[in-house]
């Protein structure tokens, strides 16, 4: 053994300039040298003869791959020598041949990275602020002229071309005549407009930790008038920052999310015995699915908030939990109204303006029912069980042996228990944030609902594939429940989701206050100026940044290499972005998938009512009744 060490140390010390040939030769005696070693020991006939040959062989064959024609000057085993001669010129042309290929992978991946610094350095440029004569000023953006003192306002009334139900048409008609960058002056307010997503882009990368949304005017005068909390929307810079951080533990965690799993997924059952009771038998049709859409999402986001069931979807529904759902949806209705119109609720109390505020002062009363109720439920636990030793088959324990892997900072039951317990906001705050967290999980959930069931019923070979993926996971032993959301179902329904959002987008603005001066497409713009962006309206339909802009193709966003994929940043962001994008994303993900997987499994489902379009509201709604047809697959 000794000698076999002996002689493959030697076989490797032949000479190599790269670490890849010193590898190669090491591979190669090793694999040799019981060859070698066995022709040696056969013309051997102890031990230090052996190892005396050994050592002649390796030397000549390492002066030989140094000299090529020193071997032939010394009479040394030139048979045995030649074979190792052989070994190692072999070993050093194949690390020859690795080097050179290894040489090209690093020229072309030096040719990228440097491609990649230039662009990027061109960002940073855009970014900078430069004073220029390249740079317009603020003053030279074009726009509508408008008249002294009420700007273009009149051009939304009925004197005007423009209806407030119609404001899309209204942003679409004016980037269409005055380019990707306008500003509009309504009575005081002046409003900086946008569409270029490298614009959006700028705007994105100069916020801060608590970037500015200006708040809707209509809320926080509708509550101040009424004498209720402004809520959290209103709320700027680190006032905003602080409550916003109070809640995240029990909205954005994942594996804090998976613990409302098992109660959503129950809903999303009771949801889909409502359809089987209540579903026409010869049209298969929903009286009402709209409706049932809303109770459905309503219930849903309650487990999140309060870890209570509403009973929505009893056949006797909670009064007080219906009287909520519909004055939400007032509240929608009229918030559009009051929002994208004449502002002229700010001179006297209006009809629209009283209805809205009475919207919200019963939105306040049934909400604050159900989370008063919440409040003495975990009194009575935390005075009974102080050490959170608690009982079984409480709510409570339930969802901490679900989330058990989780941090101890998550041991909570609902976002209500976190805030209480682990934040100093007080009850009528806390009442707010679950207020704005039900009307935000209401309305977008059931919206987001709503297109895609459209969009996969006008296009069946998705449907048919997410349930031939669905059956897949049934029939496999292996499936994980606990990581339901990494599977192939549930990654193809999520591309459905945003390709069927981009089709009929459920916002098309959004709103920022600039905090430092910016430079957006060639204008240099002061810090504080309200910016609309409005890539959503303009863009989504551009074949510019979506090849085949009109087609329902999901693979978009699940292959990087698609040549279907977004062509540009910050063309499309459904949840906002950055710090001030939407909390319950991961909660309305979870809802959507567990309410699919539900319906697919147990019905077909078809749209006969021809196209179905966008209307406007606070969030975006569909413009026609979603009367879908339910087929069981068992008939």
């Amino acid at each position: 053994m000794l000698l076999k060490s002996l002689l493959l140390r030697d076989c490797m010390n032949v000479e190599c300039k790269t670490v890849i040939g010193k590898e190669i030769c090491h591979t190669l005696a090793g694999k040799q040298y019981q060859k070698c070693f066995s022709v040696i020991s056969s013309k051997t006939n102890n031990d230090d003869e052996m190892e005396k040959r050994i050592r002649r062989l390796s030397n000549a064959a390492i002066t030989s791959h140094r000299h090529p024609k020193a071997i032939a000057k010394k009479n040394i085993l030139p048979h045995h020598s030649k074979q190792l001669h052989d070994i190692s010129l072999n070993a050093l042309q194949q690390a020859e041949f690795l080097r050179r290929s290894q040489q090209e992978k690093l020229r072309k991946l030096n040719q990228r990275l440097t491609k990649s610094l230039n662009e990027k350095v061109e960002r940073i440029k855009n970014f900078l602020i430069t004073e220029t004569p390249t740079v317009k000023d603020f003053t030279n953006i074009p726009g509508p002229k408008g008249l002294p003192l009420l700007g273009s306002v009149l051009e939304y009334t009925p004197l005007g071309q423009f209806s407030p139900l119609e404001f899309n048409k209204a942003l679409q008609s004016r980037h269409q005549r005055y380019g990707p960058i306008f500003r509009e002056r309504l009575l005081r307010d002046e409003f900086l407009y946008i569409s270029d997503p490298k614009d959006i882009r700028v705007l994105v990368h100069n916020e801060g930790t608590a970037p500015c949304r200006p708040h809707l005017d209509a809320i926080v005068q509708g509550r101040k008038q009424e004498g209720l909390p402004v809520g959290i929307t209103a709320l700027q810079g680190e006032k905003w920052l602080r409550n916003r951080n109070a809640i995240n533990p029990a909205m954005t965690i994942p594996n804090v999310v998976k613990r409302y799993r098992g109660t959503q997924s129950e809903i999303a059952k009771d949801f889909i015995d409502v359809i089987k009771a209540v579903r026409c038998g010869k049209t298969g049709e929903v009286s009402g699915f709209d409706e049932m859409l809303n109770r459905w999402a309503l219930e849903s986001i309650a487990v999140v908030l309060l870890d209570s069931r509403l009973g929505l979807l009893k056949k006797k529904v909670d009064p007080a939990a219906e009287s909520l759902r519909k004055c939400m949806d007032v509240f929608f209705d009229y918030g559009a109204r009051l929002t994208f119109g004449v502002p002229l609720w700010k001179l006297w109390n209006t009809k629209d303006w009283k209805i809205f505020c009475q919207s919200q002062k019963d939105e306040f009363k049934y909400a604050g029912y159900f989370v008063e109720k919440k409040f003495k439920e975990l009194k009575k636990e935390r005075k009974q069980y102080p050490s959170e030793k608690l009982p079984t088959g409480c709510p409570m324990k339930s969802h901490q042996q679900q989330g058990k892997k989780t941090k101890s900072r998550s041991s909570f039951s609902c976002l209500l228990d976190h805030v209480t317990k682990n934040t100093t906001m007080s009850q009528k705050d806390a009442l707010t944030v679950c207020l704005e967290l039900l009307a935000g999980g209401i309305d977008t959930t059931k919206t987001a609902a709503v297109f895609t069931l459209y969009r996969l019923s006008v296009n069946t070979k998705h449907q048919n594939h997410l349930r031939g993926l669905l059956r897949a996971e049934n029939t496999t032993l292996s499936f994980d429940e606990h990581n339901a959301e990494r599977s192939e179902f549930s990654k193809y329904l999520k591309a459905c989701i945003w390709e069927a959002m981009r089709l009929n987008p459920l916002t098309y603005a959004n709103m920022r206050k600039t905090e430092k001066d910016l430079v957006l497409s060639g204008y240099k713009v002061p810090a504080g100026t309200t910016v609309r962006y409005t890539s959503h309206l303009m863009n989504l339909q551009d074949d510019k940044y979506f090849p085949k802009p009109k087609n329902f193709i999901p693979d978009r966003w699940l292959n990087r290499a698609s040549p279907y994929r977004c062509k540009e940043q910050f063309t499309f962001t459904p949840f906002g972005h950055g710090a001030r994008q939407c909390p319950g994303r991961r909660v309305a993900e979870q809802e959507l998938d567990l309410l699919f997987r539900e319906i697919l499994s147990n019905f077909e489902v078809n749209y006969k009512h021809g196209e179905m379009g966008t209307k406007v509201r606070l969030f975006n709604a569909a413009d026609k009744p979603a009367d879908f047809s339910f087929t069981p697959l068992n008939s």
